[in-house]
């Protein structure tokens, strides 16, 4: 969380090319992915708790948690896409 504080202060002023070179630098765009699947690594288990928590069938419950599971799983792979492909690594 701190560093998603220290981004988006960082970020505020700028214009998009200007932002854009921000992250394009290496430890920034490292340090952006990580914080995007981690985050989103965090709202899975979140999801996979309320699901748990409340839906009576066990099998529907299976059900929506791998459904959850591939959708966080899809969502990271296409943000970790993005942010390499501002870093210029893809």
């Amino acid at each position: 969380m701190v560093y998603f504080t220290y981004l988006m202060a960082s970020l505020g002023p700028l214009d998009y090319l200007e932002a854009r070179s921000f992250v394009k630098t290496p430890h920034q765009g490292l340090a952006l992915g990580l914080l995007v699947v981690v985050g989103l690594f965090h709202a899975a288990l979140g999801v996979q708790m309320i699901i748990e928590d409340y839906v009576p069938l066990s099998s529907g419950r299976l059900v929506l948690v791998m459904f959850a599971r591939v959708v966080f799983a899809i969502a990271s792979l296409m943000s970790l896409a993005a942010v390499g492909r501002i870093t210029g690594l893809m």
